[in-house]
């Protein structure tokens, strides 16, 4: 059977009401993209960034995840100190 991380799994233990940004590659194999985007909807403040290339903490191309994270904590989590 297939493993990966069963986003909507976790969506009853955290509230709804809270923000929530989810950055996941197009092919992640953990972390399905469209799974990340479905649960972001059911934030109030939800949005997903999902990254062309890619994988689970890695890249088939271009920047891998730690050069996403860096951009995506300054532009979208900034705020949230």
């Amino acid at each position: 059977s297939e493993e990966y991380l069963n986003l909507k799994r976790l969506i009853p233990s955290i509230a709804a009401n809270k923000r929530a940004r989810f950055l996941v590659g197009d092919q992640d194999q953990l972390a399905h993209s469209q799974d990340a985007q479905q649960v972001a909807q059911l934030f109030q403040d939800g949005q997903c960034y999902t990254v062309p290339g890619m994988q689970h903490g890695t890249s088939a191309f271009g920047p891998n995840f730690w050069q996403h994270i860096h951009f995506f904590i300054h532009t979208q989590l900034a705020d949230w100190c």
